[in-house]
C-alpha cells in the first residue's frame, strides 16, 4: 500500500501535530520503531556513521549513555536506514514529515527520504510563541529562509501594515531548570542594573552548539570568548551570563571563577527581564536572539543562526570581531524597517499558528498555510 504522508513519531507536544497532519492527508504511516534491512545501499555507511556522530556527541555532553557498543549502535542505524528507505521506495509520491532537527534515527530517517526521492518536510515548536515551523529544507540555520534584506523590504511593500509582531513578547515564558538540575542562584556584583549585554548559554548537546556553533566548538569556549571580549566593553558596562535551565551540565563554577565588574553570572532573574534590561544580547544562535527583537533589542550573533545576517542583526564570526562589537556596545544599531518586515513576514506568512493548550492543535490560518506547502496532491 503507497502512504500520501510518512511520519516519523516523536514525544510529547509533536504528537498532536504530527497526528493533526495525518488526519487531513490521509493515508499516513506513523513510524514509531524503524523497519530494518539487511540489503544495504550505497549510502548506508556514511549515513550510519553521521548519525551515530550526533549520538555520540550528545552522550558526551551529558545525554544518557547508550546501553549498547559503538559497533552495535552503527550496525543498527545502518539497518535502519536501509529498513526506512525501502519502505519508502515503495511510496515515492509521499511527503517524509520529521520533528525538531537532524540527530540520531531522524537524520536516517530524513537521509533515506532524500535518498528514496520523497519530498520532506522538517518540523518544530517556532522560538515565537503560539507558532510552528514547517519548512521543506530544514529548521534553524538550514531553513528556507532568505538571508537578504531585499525580500523582506519587497514582501513587506507588497503586504502593507504594521502587524502586531510586537505583542508576542507578553506570551513569552521562561524555561524551568531541569528536575534534580536546580541552577546556582547566585546574583553576582552584574546582576541586571545599568548597561548591560545579556548572554544566554544553550545546552552544550544541542545540534545549535554541535553542528551550528561555527568557530564557537562548546559553551565552555563561548564562555571564555565572552569573556575575552567583556575586557573590550566601554566602562561601567557589563556582561551577564545565565545558564539554560535544561541542560545536564552546569557551569556556574566556571563562570563565577572569571567574575569581576565586567563578566558575571545571574540564574536569578527572569530570563525575559534580563533581555528587556539588557542593552543587547549576545548569542550562539539561541531563540532568546531572536525573541529579542521583540524588545528592539540589537543582537550579536556568534554562531550561525537563520537570523544571524548583516544588517538585521551584528555578526561575529571570530573573536577580533565580538571583541569589537563589545567595544561599541553603547553605538550598536538596530534597523527598524527591516526589522519590522521581518518579523512580520515570519509571523504572518512563514511561521504556522497553532495552539499547544486548545484543540484544534492547527489554528484555521496555521492549516491553510500547512497545506500550501504540501505537494498538490496531498493539499
Amino acid at each position: 500500500m503507497a502512504f500520501r504522508i510518512i511520519i516519523l513519531n516523536s514525544p510529547g507536544s509533536a504528537r498532536r501535530f504530527l497526528g493533526a497532519v495525518g488526519r487531513f492527508v490521509g493515508h499516513a504511516r506513523k513510524l514509531t520503531i524503524l523497519p530494518l534491512s539487511f540489503n544495504g545501499f550505497i549510502e548506508t555507511r556514511d549515513v550510519a556513521a553521521r548519525a551515530l556522530e550526533t549520538n555520540l556527541a550528545k552522550t558526551s555532553l551529558g545525554r544518557r549513555q547508550s546501553l549498547f557498543p559503538v559497533s552495535i549502535q552503527r550496525s543498527l542505524l545502518a539497518l535502519q536506514y536501509n529498513g526506512v528507505r525501502r519502505l519508502m521506495s515503495k511510496s515515492p509520491d509521499a511527503v517524509a514529515l520529521v520533528w525538531n532537527g537532524l540527530s540520531g534515527r531522524r537524520l536516517v530517517f530524513a537521509e533515506a527520504a532524500r535518498h528514496a526521492g520523497l519530498k520532506r518536510l522538517f518540523a518544530e515548536l517556532a522560538p515565537l510563541p503560539g507558532y510552528l515551523t514547517v519548512d521543506p529544507l530544514g529548521i534553524n540555520y538550514e531553513n528556507s529562509l532568505p538571508r537578504q534584506s531585499r525580500h523582506y523590504h519587497d514582501w513587506a511593500a507588497a503586504n502593507p501594515g504594521e502587524g502586531d509582531w510586537r505583542l508576542l513578547a507578553a506570551k513569552l515564558v521562561s524555561r524551568k531548570p531541569r528536575r534534580g538540575k536546580e541552577m546556582v542562584k547566585t546574583a553576582t556584583a552584574t546582576s541586571p542594573s545599568g548597561n548591560f549585554l545579556f548572554l544566554p548559554l544553550q545546552v552544550p548537546s544541542d545540534t545549535q552548539v554541535t553542528r551550528y556553533g561555527g568557530w564557537i566548538k562548546s559553551m565552555e569556549s563561548l564562555i571564555d570568548a565572552a569573556h575575552e571580549a567583556s575586557r573590550h566593553l566601554p566602562e561601567g558596562w557589563r556582561l551577564v551570563v545565565k545558564e539554560h535551565p535544561t541542560s545536564r551540565i552546569r557551569f556556574a563554577e566556571r563562570i563565577l571563577s572569571l567574575s569581576d565588574e565586567r563578566f558575571g553570572l545571574d540564574n536569578e532573574t527572569d530570563t525575559f527581564e534580563l533581555v528587556a534590561r539588557s542593552c543587547g544580547v549576545v548569542t550562539l544562535n539561541s531563540s532568546v536572539g531572536l525573541q529579542a527583537f521583540l524588545f528592539d533589542k540589537p543582537v550579536i550573533v556568534i554562531g550561525k543562526a537563520f537570523f544571524g545576517w548583516e544588517p538585521l542583526t551584528h555578526v561575529a564570526p571570530g573573536q577580533d570581531r565580538l571583541n569589537a562589537l563589545f567595544a561599541q556596545a553603547d553605538g550598536l544599531e538596530i534597523d527598524p524597517g527591516l526589522r519590522g518586515a521581518f518579523m512580520r513576514y515570519l509571523s504572518e506568512y512563514y511561521y504556522i499558528e497553532a495552539s499547544l493548550t486548545q484543540s484544534p492543535y492547527l489554528m484555521e490560518a496555521g492549516t491553510a498555510k500547512l497545506r500550501a506547502r504540501l505537494p498538490p496532491g496531498l493539499r
